[in-house]
């Protein structure tokens, strides 16, 4: 079972960013424009965007990761496939 639990709220000018730890390497960040990453270690791999719905990254990282990956989106129907470049850019408030 995954506990969701709140990490840390942090903000800055009228941006609000919310981090959770989903699993074990597994982190969630949500910030106010809509706008959610889901990292897998380190690496932002996958999330949602009020403008793109849900996605994950076209590059295979690891086994562990596309596990991960699978979980996050275990009940999602469509998962839009993205670039790398696009994930990084929704990481920035302004998102895409």
């Amino acid at each position: 079972m995954i506990r969701e639990s709140i990490i840390e709220e942090y903000q800055t000018n009228k941006t609000k960013m919310i981090l959770r730890q989903v699993g074990s390497n597994q982190t969630e960040i949500s910030l106010n424009n809509g706008n959610t990453l889901f990292f897998s270690y380190e690496t932002p791999v996958a999330g949602f965007s009020p403008k793109l719905g849900h996605f994950k990254t076209e590059t295979y990282y690891s086994r562990t990761t596309s596990k991960h990956i699978n979980q996050y989106f275990k009940h999602v129907d469509q998962v839009n496939i993205v670039t790398d470049d696009v994930i990084v850019s929704l990481c920035h408030p302004e998102g895409v």
